[in-house]
């Protein structure tokens, strides 16, 4: 039997900015990309601290160091710039790795730096 569990989750990521009229993505600091397992074009699943939305989009890397969290597209209508949102990953696991498995979890401060 196969689960899909969390695989990385970023907590409370500030929203740095929002752009209607580019394609539909999650801008996203290459460094907390890294810190969070996350490949370019991954898809992510985002929640809204501040509405409850909930939605779909693919990340493009940022630049490193910058605390970039930029929502483009359709997303642009759901939250807005200075908006907390987590950005979730899941992966496919058989129980055999569910032994050992654990997420990562991360939780940003101010400027969207790990603590």
């Amino acid at each position: 039997m196969q689960r899909t569990m969390l695989k990385s989750k970023i907590q409370r990521a500030k929203v740095m900015s929002v752009d209607l009229h580019l394609d539909d993505c999650l801008i996203l600091d290459r460094d907390l990309m890294r810190r969070a397992d996350i490949w370019p074009f991954e898809r992510v699943e985002i929640y809204s601290y501040e509405n409850g939305a909930r939605f779909t989009t693919s990340v493009i890397e940022g630049e490193s160091g910058s605390g970039m969290v930029r929502l483009c597209g359709p997303a642009a209508h759901l939250v807005k710039h200075d908006h907390r949102i987590a950005i979730s990953t899941f992966v496919t696991l058989t129980e055999t790795d569910l032994v050992t498995y654990r997420p990562k979890l991360i939780s940003l401060d101010e400027r969207n730096h790990a603590v």
